[in-house]
């Protein structure tokens, strides 16, 4: 590769945006590809063609390029780079250091390539360096003056970098169509904060809506206000990119916000006292505005605008967002005669859909990060709605690029808030078994092994008089956060003097799992015997006989579901302590259980025979979303108010827990060797009479219908690639 990497030559600063250029010469018009990377973000044109944009995830130390194909013109050709560098960290981006690295190519021949011949200049539009933050996680908020359009260049600076970047794991996404939006209301606005940044001028702004049709044009302002306001919907839950185009005089100002739900007609434009923001701003040039930002993706259903300093009639003509939808299989087939139930799954293969782009992100409008909990189950749930188990394996290996020192994962990968969770690395060693469960490859668990095994002892560092484990003390400039579950006692938050040295049911039962799922991958047999040790001790030192359940911590009062189906899933209660714990489960003198944590119930209430009880559960959670005119399912049950400050997300990758029972259970498809070389074979009717649906395997899917007969038998006819085949068949079917 001929490319270098290039900047400006500035002082290194936050949020900064660039516009890279240069020419070059094609005997004939044909095809080429762009090979491009940048710390942090691109969008690439070719000729004034819009060719592709978005950096992959990646670390600033081992960077990763995208191969975009061009169409080159004969003659002339000129290439434009507009980069974006982010300078900070984040939950969802690592601080590096601003460079691009570009090569155009057709076939073995270089026609262009990143180096000091190329010119480059700041986007004077863009305000650059400190400005507000959305939120700790995502990143910065924007600002575009359009009347600042003239760039100043000067001659490329080569930078003393001698890395290449790698191809990325994850294809490119391009943008699709612009969503059709629906105006909400309209009317005008009193600002009481004109120096505040948009997110709050906008959320302390008084609004009076004007009743009655709005074509997208507004004229003279009412007496003592101070501007308009439009409200859109986007019929659902969306990602994408902001897009718009408005016609208005030169300074006419564009607070521009986003979010999920109106709260009193509105979008929720800050929180947190302040510490959350959702505005961006725009500053037009005189006529027509045609704007689409690149930078960020937003996850929204409803944008605002509010629009100030008018000189003259603002026609708004579109307002919306180009959608970022990730290329997925076609999801996994699945019917039956219950509508309300085929919907619910609906909605899940949409929440999933939305909560994948680069990698898993958790919600994709707070955050759009990468969890190990959050992701495992993301992963187990897109098993059965459409496989992509490369997906999967990207996302995985990205996760083990984080770990730290101490053999523990970073909070989220790439990015770092200066703590990290322990159960989450514990939960990113379960999915790297279930990845080789389901897609039969050990690529991504080889990928990070040499760390993982030197982890372990890492893990146990810290033992107990009982042969229990304590979570790790605080790294130097990190904080360990002994959370497992966003309720009273689980959430890490309720801390008091000496817990660092008290054991916690979770620490040690997500550690038996972690130690289990390692000795399955590498068949070790002392490694699985010390799982099995630790879940016996672990089971022995938290019972209470005479509550019939477990504790959580020994000092503490507090009793949670989440901990009795975790032993329950773990196989880890005696035989004959099983209904009682799973009675206590159930019952509301226990801290319930949220969505976060459903796979375990799942497994915890199916061991015990409960699939009435669990259908029920899973239709009185979900259902009630669908019926609400939810079209992606909520973090919480609680929805936008789950938290502090209409926190709550509305799409998070978590809560389609659903699609999982759907396969595994309904359908009753579960893997017992990689890749579904054999198979189980366990139908639960759970009240349904009939359904037929599908299961994704690496060699093609397992297709299955099955009808209840009047005895009770369940009648299947099955259907599966030649390379699997059911060695468990539940009792009470009979294969057709």
């Amino acid at each position: 590769m001929q490319a270098k990497w290039i900047w400006n030559g500035e002082k290194e600063s936050e949020n900064l945006y660039v516009i890279a250029r240069t020419k070059f010469e094609c005997p004939s018009a044909g095809t080429a590809e762009l090979l491009i990377s940048a710390d942090s973000d691109f969008a690439a044109y070719l000729n004034g063609k819009f060719l592709g944009r978005g950096q992959f995830s990646d670390y600033p130390e081992a960077k990763t390029y995208t191969r975009i194909p061009v169409e080159t013109a004969a003659g002339k050709n000129e290439l434009e780079i507009r980069a974006y560098y982010c300078g900070g960290d984040f939950l969802n981006h690592l601080k590096g250091t601003p460079r691009l690295w570009a090569e155009v190519r057709s076939g073995d021949t270089v026609l262009a390539a990143s180096g000091r011949d190329w010119e480059i200049a700041e986007d004077p539009g863009f305000r650059a360096g400190p400005i507000e933050k959305l939120n700790p996680m995502l990143g910065y908020t924007w600002e575009y003056d359009a009347r600042k359009n003239i760039p100043v260049f000067s001659a490329a600076v080569e930078l003393d970098f001698e890395d290449e970047p790698t191809e990325r794991p994850v294809p490119m996404i391009l943008p699709g169509e612009a969503i059709r939006e629906r105006t909400v209301w309209h009317g005008y606005f009193k600002r009481r904060e004109p120096d505040a940044f948009p997110g709050a001028a906008m959320g302390t702004d008084m609004v009076a809506p004007i009743f009655g049709p709005f074509d997208g044009t507004f004229g003279e302002l009412p007496p003592d206000s101070d501007g308009w306001v439009l409200i859109v919907d986007l019929g659902r839950e969306s990602a994408g990119l902001l897009h718009f185009e408005v016609e208005a005089a030169a300074g006419t100002v564009l607070d521009i916000a986003h979010g999920e739900h109106l709260e009193l007609g509105r979008v929720l434009t800050m929180s947190n006292e302040r510490v959350r923001t959702y505005g961006d701003r725009y500053i037009c040039r005189e006529g027509d505005n045609q704007f689409t930002f690149c930078f960020r993706r937003y996850g929204a259903r409803y944008l605002e605008m509010h629009i100030s300093n008018v000189r003259g009639p603002v026609r708004v003509k579109s307002f919306t967002l180009l959608p970022t939808d990730l290329k997925l299989p076609v999801p996994a087939e699945f019917h039956t005669e219950d509508r309300l139930l085929e919907t619910t799954h609906r909605i899940g293969i949409r929440t999933l859909e939305l909560c994948m782009h680069e990698h898993y992100e958790d919600c994709p409008w707070r955050e759009q990060s990468l969890y190990g909990y959050d992701s495992r189950n993301q992963m187990l749930f897109g098993y059965y709605a459409f496989g992509n188990y490369d997906f999967a394996a990207a996302s995985l290996k990205l996760l083990g690029d984080s770990m730290q020192e101490n053999g523990f994962l970073n909070l989220t990968a790439p990015g770092d808030l200066k703590v990290f969770i322990p159960c989450f690395t514990f939960a990113w060693l379960a999915a790297l078994r279930e990845h080789e469960l389901y897609s039969g490859s050990r690529d991504a668990y080889l990928y990070s092994r040499e760390k993982i095994l030197a982890s372990i002892p890492q893990f146990m560092a810290r033992k107990t008089a009982e042969g229990l484990f304590l979570p790790p003390p605080d790294p130097p400039g990190r904080q360990t956060w002994n959370f497992c579950e966003w309720v009273e006692g689980l959430n890490g938050q309720e801390t008091s003097a000496g817990d660092d040295r008290v054991p916690t049911a979770y620490y040690n039962l997500y550690l038996t799992e972690a130690l289990r799922a390692v000795g399955e991958l590498e068949q070790d047999e002392e490694l699985l015997k010390t799982a099995s040790e630790l879940g016996r001790r672990t089971e022995a030192f938290f019972w209470r006989e005479e509550e019939g359940c477990y504790a959580t911590r020994p000092n503490q009062e507090y009793r949670h579901s989440h901990i009795q189906y975790l032993f329950l899933a773990l196989g880890l209660v005696p035989e004959g302590r099983k209904q009682r714990v799973i009675d206590a489960a159930s019952s509301p003198r226990l801290i319930g259980s949220t969505y976060s944590s459903y796979i375990y119930m799942i497994r915890a209430m199916a061991a015990c025979g409960k699939i009435a009880e669990l259908d029920e559960r899973l239709r009185r959670d979900f259902e009630k979303m669908a019926l609400s005119g939810a079209t992606s399912f909520w973090e919480v049950a609680g929805g936008a108010t789950g938290f502090s400050s209409y926190g709550g997300s509305l799409c998070h990758g978590w809560s389609c827990a659903g699609i999982y029972f759907d396969g595994a259970y309904r359908l009753g498809i579960m893997p017992l060797e990689p890749g579904f070389r054999t198979f189980a074979l366990a139908v639960h009717p759970a009240g349904l009479s009939s359904m037929s649906g599908e299961v994704p395997t690496p060699y093609g899917p397992i297709r299955i219908r099955w009808k209840v007969l009047d005895d009770g038998t369940v009648s299947v006819h099955l259907r599966h690639p030649a390379e699997t085949r059911p060695a468990v068949i539940a009792e009470g079917i009979r294969l057709d």
